[in-house]
């Protein structure tokens, strides 16, 4: 068996996720089929770094095949990249050990998290979360600020009550982008829990345009673990996994 790990990039808005679904088009098995159909083989042993929602994208994603296909892997590229539709592409591809797996030895992961304040370009609103109102950056920093570090994130993720909810986030920063005319929040860790950086975004934006909601109220939520009042988790068409580094 020959092992690569690859760089995927995708438009996540019609698919349910990433993860494989037997009777739902998911980016992990539009990856699969295609390899298995242009390449005529009957098995792919595929895995990806992280199982993204339905309607995010990526830019990073980190995936891992086994195979028994020997061609060159410049040639597997150019042969599937040419499989796939126009909303999923394979940017780098290498030969790695077999004992490599994306989703161990992960140094950081990068989540970009794109909104507009005034109405987006039709070629890019399906990047990003309109927001048809006055954002307060400064209150939006403060707030967002809160969830750095390491802390129990049980309010902030999908209910799930046997797991473990505390994580990492080493930082969280704010940036233009003067390509699309949207904002990027920008968040870095380790490891994320489902739905955490939607949820954590969805509460400090919330509270960057209404005056009812001050950023102690996001961190009594966060150390008491207790709604203080009812937020909102962030569409998920502006999240994007941006990138995966590796110890």
């Amino acid at each position: 068996m020959f092992t690569y790990k690859l760089t995927v990039a995708y438009d996540g808005t019609d698919y349910h996720g990433w993860q494989w679904q037997p009777n739902q088009i998911s980016v992990d098995r539009v990856l699969r089929e295609t390899f298995l159909s242009a390449f005529h083989q009957k098995e792919l042993f595929l895995v990806g770094a992280s199982r993204t929602d339905a309607g995010v994208h990526a830019t990073g994603q980190v995936v891992r095949i086994k195979t028994a296909l020997q061609v060159s892997p410049e040639k597997i590229l150019y042969v599937w990249n040419n499989a796939l539709p126009d909303d999923i592409v394979i940017t780098d591809i290498i030969p790695v050990a077999d004992t490599f797996h994306p989703q161990h030895g992960v140094a950081s992961k990068t989540y970009k998290y794109t909104f507009f304040t005034q109405r987006p370009a039709p070629q890019v609103q399906r990047f990003g979360l309109y927001i048809p109102y006055k954002i307060d950056t400064i209150k939006l920093a403060r707030c967002l600020s809160i969830f750095v570090g390491t802390h129990d994130f049980r309010l902030y993720c999908k209910e799930e009550p046997e797991k473990d909810t505390v994580r990492t986030i080493q930082s969280i920063s704010i940036e233009p982008c003067q390509k699309t005319g949207g904002v990027k929040i920008k968040v870095v860790g380790a490891s994320f829990l489902r739905y955490m950086i939607r949820r954590i975004v969805g509460a400090s934006l919330t509270a960057a345009y209404k005056s009812t909601i001050t950023p102690n109220d996001l961190k009594r939520a966060l150390l008491a673990k207790k709604l203080v009042k009812s937020l909102p988790t962030a569409n998920a068409k502006g999240l994007c996994l941006h990138k995966i580094e590796y110890k």
